[in-house]
Order: structure tokens, then C-alpha cells, then sequence
């Protein structure tokens, strides 16, 4: 697997805490995001969530099974059927994602992570230009991210 590319924007001036401070900010772009979504993993992270079981199970009986196939001009391919991944286009598509990897948030308080659908923004608040608990934070995502077999684009 090759390695995710991670970059960071120049520092930005921050006015707070005195002076002084800057924020560092990671923005990052999850290759096919909604296709790595595992119905086996999403389900026990719904029921954490609260929802019924039987709403666990619609959802893990629509990501489950479901039948492809590719039609190139009068040429179709034999049917296959998936069981990863949330269909493309589908409108549940980045609320299923976005509750896939709800649980993964700041570890220190000087840090944001700032999550829309397949895209995610670290936030680094540095003060004294102590940037130790930042590039905790990214390397806990990158970690994160990882084991979860995630592609990342710089």
C-alpha cells in the first residue's frame, strides 16, 4: 500500500491567547471514501449510536449483496455482487460515512477535527510554538486512517 501524503498549509496568524500563536491546519481528501464503508463494522457503530436493530439491519441488508455489473457499448460484464461500500450517488452515501467514522475526534483540547462527508480538517491551535500535541493529533488520524485501509490524497 503506498504511503498517504500528508501536507500542511503555511501557518496561519491566530490573535488569541495573548499573542503570538498560530493554527495549523491539515486538509484532507479520502480517496473513495464511501466505497471502504464495511457493513460488518458500520452496524455494531449504529447500535453504539443508538439506532434500532432492525434499522442496523435494513441498512446492513442494502449494503450487502448488492448486484454490479459494466455495460461498454453493446458489451455487458457477468454480475457481481458487493458487499463494501455505499453505492455512488446514493444520498445516504455521506450520512452512512459520516457515522462510519464519527468516533474518531480531537485527543487534546487545542485541536479540532472538522469532518464533512469524505472530507476532513485538522485544526492545530499553537501557542509558545509548541506544536507536540498537532502532530500527535496527525499522526493519530494518519494512524487512524491506515487501519482502515484508507488511500489519502495530498
Amino acid at each position: 500500500m503506498p504511503s498517504p501524503q500528508l501536507s500542511t498549509l503555511p501557518c496561519l496568524t491566530w490573535s488569541g491567547g495573548g499573542g503570538g500563536g498560530y493554527a495549523r491546519l491539515l486538509f484532507v481528501d479520502f480517496s473513495s471514501a464511501f466505497n471502504t464503508i464495511l457493513p460488518d463494522r458500520l452496524v455494531p457503530k449504529l447500535l453504539d449510536l443508538g439506532l434500532s436493530h432492525s434499522t442496523c439491519l435494513w441498512i446492513k441488508d442494502f449494503l450487502s449483496d448488492r448486484p454490479q455489473k459494466v455495460r461498454i457499448g453493446p458489451h455487458t460484464s457477468t454480475t457481481l455482487s458487493l458487499s463494501t461500500g455505499s453505492p455512488q450517488g446514493c444520498v445516504l452515501s455521506p450520512l452512512l460515512y459520516s457515522l462510519y467514522t464519527h468516533h474518531f475526534s480531537a485527543a487534546h483540547p487545542s485541536n479540532s477535527i472538522i469532518k464533512f462527508a469524505d472530507d476532513t480538517t485538522v485544526v492545530g491551535c499553537i501557542s509558545r510554538g509548541d506544536e507536540t500535541a498537532y502532530r500527535d493529533e496527525v499522526e493519530q488520524l494518519h494512524m487512524y486512517w491506515i487501519t482502515l485501509a484508507f488511500c489519502i490524497h495530498g
